[in-house]
């Protein structure tokens, strides 16, 4: 299981390059970069929406809170 785990997190970053590369040369430095910046805010916003947090702390929430009203963070 974890070899698996490992095996697709891999790829996912070797893809996650590669599609970078190929962003980078079809949009030219000018636009890239205009791209990166605007990526950079959207991935800051939604670490900050959630405030640092991936999942609620344990104690935080009764256990006999409906789980359709509890908060959730779908950034990873």
């Amino acid at each position: 299981m974890a070899v698996s785990t490992f095996a697709v997190r891999v790829g996912g970053a070797a893809l996650a390059y590669l599609s970078q590369i190929v962003l980078a040369r079809l949009l030219g430095a000018h636009d890239y970069g205009i791209y990166s910046v605007a990526w950079t805010v959207v991935i800051i916003l939604g670490v900050m929406a959630c405030g640092g947090f991936r999942h609620r702390p344990a104690g935080s929430f009764p256990s006999t809170a409906k789980p359709e009203i509890l908060p959730r963070c779908a950034v990873s």
